[in-house]
């Protein structure tokens, strides 16, 4: 048989044995009792993580960007004023979504390598009172950065408006406390700190969330919220659900739970500081080189030297070391290296990491 490769990227992650196990199952009816006493357990222990007891919260089949869609087309009209803050590639994902609905988007983009000012936001939300909500990542993938959602969930409080998170790459990795924040909507997916695969996205919802959709005049049916909170009070997804991939989810929340939510972020946050440590010592920059920034539990960011490019030595690692790491995004592309460390990623996986980093670094002479 052949040997698996070690998947190190920024999702889709490795599978725990008891999710691979769980998706071995037979098939069963997405409509039967069993799947829905499975898809119930799920939302529980999903509003568990969220940190949420006034939230309704939905499973939605497809990837993390349909349930960022499906935010848009449920909370607002063609021409309502958002706020997208960003500082890296899915902040401007985001941005573009909005603008494709026709929503009038008023951006403000920092530099990947800076740190989000929020007073910079606080001045856009005092000065426009048409801004009805603002977009915002919580883990921004492309850098590696952890941007602060207390502090601009306070904005949101102060000036009333909505506050929309892709927490895609943070949630099951570090806290995501929706009530205690104010967010309204959370979204996320399942391959990455749910360490499932890919095809499943969850909102959390709040009651004040709930009131714009309730007015909101984007055209949707696929990604029709009411009609989602119809179907998932009675555990269950208005179309064919992915059977597999909810019953993948059920057994690694239960197996997060078992461990402990608490323990599951302390965990990430230790072998994150442990990697990053060690890799600096072999004579690795971290990227951004900003030692302002809070860097993510999730994934880990290096400054390659000008002359090695990313893609050319994510590749040696692979075929060499059986190792998958990930290069940059947009114009970082060829200059960063990023290596996944979220869900099922534990001190083994960490000291594989580091050695195939030293390996490498030897093999390329920098």
């Amino acid at each position: 048989m052949i040997e698996s490769v070690k998947l190190m990227v920024p999702g889709p992650t490795q599978l725990p044995p008891e999710v691979i196990d769980e998706m071995a199952q037979p098939m069963i009816y997405h409509r039967g009792k069993e799947f829905v006493d499975i898809t119930l357990n799920a939302i529980d222990l999903l509003k568990k993580l969220f940190n949420t007891k006034r939230c309704d919260v939905l499973l939605i089949p497809s990837s993390g960007r349909g349930a960022m869609e499906a935010a848009l087309v449920n909370l607002f009209s063609h021409g309502d004023k958002l706020l997208s803050v960003s500082n890296g590639y899915f902040g401007e994902v985001f941005s573009k979504m909005a603008k494709a609905y026709g929503l009038d988007v008023a951006s403000i983009e920092f530099n990947w390598e800076d740190v989000v000012d929020y007073s910079t936001i606080e001045e856009s939300l005092k000065n426009d009172g048409n801004i009805k909500a603002i977009l915002f990542t919580h883990c921004e993938t492309s850098n590696a950065v952890e941007n602060d959602l207390r502090a601009i969930g306070s904005l949101a409080k102060k000036y009333n408006k909505l506050l929309i998170v892709d927490a895609v790459s943070s949630f099951g990795c570090m806290p995501i406390n929706v009530d205690e924040y104010g967010i309204d909507v959370a979204v996320t997916a399942s391959q990455k700190g749910l360490m499932c695969p890919a095809g499943m996205s969850v909102a959390a919802i709040s009651p004040k969330a709930w009131d714009a959709i309730e007015n909101a005049k984007l055209p949707k049916y696929y990604f029709d919220f009411r009609n989602m909170r119809d179907y998932i009070q009675k555990g269950q997804t208005p179309v064919s659900t992915p059977v597999s991939i909810v019953r993948a989810l059920n057994a690694s929340l239960k197996l997060m739970n078992k461990e402990g939510f608490d323990r599951v972020f302390e965990r990430h946050e230790k072998l994150a500081e442990y990697i990053r440590e060690e890799a600096k010592k072999s004579g690795y920059v971290l990227y951004p080189d900003n030692q302002n920034v809070k860097r993510a539990n999730s994934l880990s960011a290096f400054l390659l030297p000008p002359e090695i490019k990313a893609e050319i030595l994510v590749s040696h690692i692979h075929s060499k070391y059986n190792t998958l790491f990930a290069k940059g995004l947009g114009d970082t592309a060829s200059r960063i290296l990023r290596i996944g460390h979220m869900g099922w990623f534990r001190e083994e996986e960490s000291i594989h990491a580091l050695k195939v980093l030293k390996a490498a670094k030897n093999d390329f002479g920098f």
